[in-house]
């Protein structure tokens, strides 16, 4: 007999499933197991219980589980801004477009720097422009560091 998420309505594919494989809802009415996937997987970070490849929500812990790293994308668009400023926005959009909260938060902070670039421009002219660049990028940039290390997620 089929089973589904009382929050979301996705079919379970595993009776024993603590959380909805989609939405990440607790299973309130499958009794707890200890049955884990087929070694064919993803472990989990955070509970250390394998997990079907493609899978977004850990079905032991409900945690999320990024499905992709953007370290390289998030280091160009960085550098990418840095050197051609307004330019940053293509590698802050595709970062935008990610699954990932991580990366998403980098090209929220990499929108904010160009944007604040693009206001400074307007403020200070060509005559307090580089000055006010340098100290916006180093802020900026350092902020979005302390965030990808720290994995924490403005969205």
């Amino acid at each position: 007999m089929p089973t589904f998420c009382d929050k979301c309505g996705n079919e379970l594919k595993d009776d024993n499933l603590k959380f909805c494989d989609k939405c990440g809802a607790e299973i309130v009415t499958n009794q707890k197991s200890d049955t884990e996937f087929p070694d064919s997987g993803i472990v989990c970070p955070h509970c250390g219980k394998t997990t079907p490849v493609g899978q977004p929500i850990c079905s032991n812990c409900g945690a999320e589980i990024e499905l992709e790293n953007n370290v390289v994308a998030v280091a160009v668009g960085y550098i990418v801004t840095w050197i051609l400023g307004f330019i940053g926005l293509i590698p802050a959009i595709y970062l935008l477009t990610r699954r990932n909260r991580k990366s998403k938060t980098q090209g929220i902070i990499l929108i904010a720097l160009i944007a604040l670039l693009i206001i400074s421009q307007l403020i200070f002219g060509s005559i307090g422009y580089g000055i006010a660049y340098l100290l916006i990028m180093i802020i900026g940039t350092v902020a979005g560091v302390a965030f990808w290390m720290t994995d924490t997620t403005i969205i």
